[in-house]
């Protein structure tokens, strides 16, 4: 049985080389309303964009973490760790130094069955209106 102390120790120790995010980050959510793609009719759009507090750790994907991922990764993508305190899956749009990057890949990191951190894999994304 593992007990609380060392399951924060576990954490730190795991944890201690991620560095947070100097720029902040913001998860956003995007609701349509009043559309009609049929016929053409765009709706309402509001957007909703809620910061990540702690800070999550950002690291542009190496150049030999592409070539050995078998066409996973494309250059440009960037790895994110953040805590476990907001669902987070794959399609999320995350807001970065005033760009958008989509989660392409969502790593859940667990402790005793709990999920304590996300690692996610974000591809820029491109709108096109």
């Amino acid at each position: 049985m593992i007990e609380g102390g060392s399951i924060a120790r576990q954490i730190a120790m795991g944890l201690g080389a991620v560095v947070a995010s100097e720029v902040p980050i913001f998860l956003r959510t995007i609701a349509v309303t009043g559309d009609d793609p049929l016929l053409g009719i765009r709706g309402t759009e509001t957007i909703t964009d809620v910061e990540f507090v702690p800070r999550p750790s950002i690291d542009c994907v190496g150049i030999k973490e592409i070539a050995l991922s078998q066409g996973r990764l494309v250059e440009g993508d960037i790895r994110m760790v953040a805590a476990a305190n907001r669902p987070l899956d794959e399609g999320a749009v995350i807001v970065y130094a005033g760009d958008e990057y989509r989660a392409v890949a969502v790593d859940l990191t667990r402790f005793g069955g709990v999920v304590v951190a996300y690692s996610c894999t974000l591809r820029k994304r491109i709108r096109v209106d």
